[in-house]
């Protein structure tokens, strides 16, 4: 049986990883704000408080993100799947975003990331499988994984290799010594991928491109992905798109035979995990053979074993949900199996766009949805959250409940004159203060008025109450506990910023020192100058040329800098354009931080 993907991602420059360590940790002012990527409160009226408390589904279904993160995978990610694959998430920051946002809901989610290794590389027999593994590392997936940051790498559950045998294809996996010779070179690169702290995925293997009569010159590489806290990797494709479980042990369902082995022979192997990284419905890999494509007509050497007399058909969005729906059912039988990564959403061009799952992607969420005992009551928004992880890693856990530490982010607000401070008051008028960062529930970004009384209590825009005073803001995170105490911040870094003033006032010249802050118990002042005037907040009065992101140069970014430095947009603009123009391929001169860039002049 034969079954081939494979999709490359776009190439990325040193402008996107950049790009996405400003977002992401906050180096300069306000980064964790994008108009593109993260909820920004200069824009949006209503910022949501972010948690992550939430279970995945019960259902087993998940999905491929291909090439990028839709529509239709923004609402399946959100929805909780138990597992997701990426596709050179270190080349598309569309695909490391949809990680990102999936780890920050759902902590406990498993991510799967596949580097796409050009099948014109290939390993054959007469090569030494050990020496090839090295090869293969060294040359080709090590150097890829090596882009991603640190952060990013701790949200990559597993790692996968080479797509079954698209890399050694004189190799037919059929013999004693074809099989041997692959069960050593996965070995190796087994023990490369621990070395180089990531879990391995091994396999990959095509509907039967492995059977029963096969595994028993894989077993020292099974025994050896079980033994290091790896996977194992299959497909599960339908052909005649038929709910015959019985039928399906050909297909969709043939992993069944190769564990009902194992239970015979090997039974120290019956527990290994398994994730299924692609499926839905294909026959020969044809465009027309997705789900939602045109069966074969009678009279076409396909027309049966394609499924062209089948009961569901081609190209009815009911007939695959009716389909899924049941799959997912025989998928929850079996133990071993934690989910699937259907094939695909996010890629619409000629090759996968029948495979696509868009057109059906709000019943998917629908159906994630309800299989699932806990859900978000607040979300990224589309292409922004940021993880929950530290700035300088970590892996993901589950948020902690409880006041476990106590701490308070405090915010003073106050006014400059004459080199003296005053704290915000009723009579200065009304400002409001943007804060996100992480919490004892979890991450979060929130809006509030500047304290301007006494009072001990105030409340954010969402309703959610505070620690207060005249021009004090405590934050101890949202919604209070069971027995009325606050959650608590985390050490970790938090972006302040200024959202709103009224006319005669500015915040003092960024970057302010005390605008991205990093601690738990910690204590920041945003300083706000008098000056004539309406003081418009970053981004909402203009955009820095050029507009067009297909002409970015690299002297446009001089020119973003120049501005800067004459203060004539801030550093959060700055940090807004470059998330721009870090979708433009070959834009790769941003290797300093403002203000301390220098172009020789």
């Amino acid at each position: 049986m034969f079954y081939f993907r494979s999709q490359k991602g776009e190439l990325a420059t040193a402008l996107t990883l950049l790009a996405t360590i400003l977002i992401f940790m906050g180096i300069i002012t306000g980064s964790l704000i994008s108009s593109k990527n993260i909820n920004n409160p200069l824009t949006a009226k209503n910022p949501t408080i972010r948690t992550t408390q939430a279970t995945t589904s019960q259902s087993k279904l998940g999905t491929f993100i291909l090439s990028n993160y839709s529509d239709g995978a923004q609402k399946i990610v959100k929805a909780g799947p138990r597992v997701i694959k990426v596709l050179d998430p270190q080349e598309n920051e569309s695909l490391m975003q949809a990680v990102r946002d999936y780890k920050s809901m759902y902590p406990q989610g498993i991510v799967l990331m596949r580097v796409y290794v050009p099948q014109s590389i290939q390993y054959g027999l007469d090569d030494d499988p050990v020496e090839s593994a090295q090869d293969f590392w060294d040359k080709h997936l090590g150097p890829e994984v090596a882009k991603l940051s640190t952060s990013d790498k701790q949200l990559i559950d597993y790692l996968g290799g080479p797509n079954y045998n698209e890399n050694f294809q004189s190799n037919g996996l059929g013999n004693e010594q074809e099989l041997t010779w692959y069960s050593n070179f996965w070995t190796k690169l087994m023990d490369l991928m621990t070395t180089n702290g990531f879990k391995p995925n091994f396999g990959e293997f095509y509907v039967a491109g492995i059977d029963k009569e096969h595994l028993p010159y894989l077993v020292t590489a099974l025994q050896k992905v079980k033994n290091v806290g790896g996977i194992w990797s299959y497909h599960g494709y339908t052909l005649k798109y038929v709910t015959d479980a019985n039928y399906e042990r050909d297909f969709s369902l043939h992993y069944r035979t190769i564990y009902e082995y194992f239970a015979a022979n090997h039974p120290e192997l019956s527990d290994l995990k398994m994730v299924l990284t692609e499926g839905g419905v294909d026959c020969i890999g044809r465009s027309q053979d997705g789900w939602n494509g045109q069966d074969p007509k009678p009279g076409n050497q396909y027309y049966s074993y394609c499924g062209g007399d089948s009961e569901l058909r081609r190209g009815n969005a009911d007939d695959i949900k009716k389909w899924l729906t049941w799959y997912d059912g025989e998928l929850k039988k079996d133990p071993q199996i934690l989910g699937i990564t259907l094939f695909q959403v996010g890629d619409n061009s000629n090759s996968w766009k029948n495979f696509n799952v868009e057109p059906v992607s709000d019943w998917f969420a629908d159906y994630l949805k309800g299989a699932r005992s806990t859900y978000p009551t607040s979300f990224p928004p589309p292409g922004g959250a940021t993880s929950t992880l530290p700035p300088g890693g970590g892996s993901p856990t589950n948020p902690p409940s409880g006041n476990q530490s106590g701490s308070t982010l405090t915010v003073r607000v106050v006014v400059v004159k004459n080199g003296k401070e005053t704290l915000w008051r009723q009579g200065n008028g009304k400002a409001e203060v943007y804060i996100a960062g992480p919490t004892q529930r979890g991450q979060f970004s929130v809006v509030m008025d500047v304290p301007t009384s006494n009072k001990t209590t105030c409340q954010d825009h969402e309703g959610h109450d505070f620690a207060c005073s005249e021009g004090v803001i405590n934050w101890a995170g949202a919604p209070r506990n069971s027995d009325g105490t606050y959650p608590g911040t985390l050490s970790g870094s938090y972006s302040v910023q200024i959202v709103s003033l009224p006319p005669g006032f500015a915040p003092k010249r960024y970057p302010n020192p005390a605008v991205t802050v990093a601690g738990s118990n910690i204590t920041t002042t945003l300083e706000i100058i008098e000056k004539e005037g309406q003081w418009y907040p970053p981004g909402t009065t203009r955009t820095p040329t050029p507009t067009l992101t297909q002409n970015y140069t690299n002297k446009d970014y001089e020119n973003i800098i120049k501005e800067y430095e004459k203060e004539t947009i801030t550093a959060l603009e700055v940090s807004t354009w470059v998330s721009t123009a870090s979708r433009v391929p070959n834009l790769q001169i941003m290797y300093c931080y403002p203000p301390r860039c220098d172009f020789g002049e």
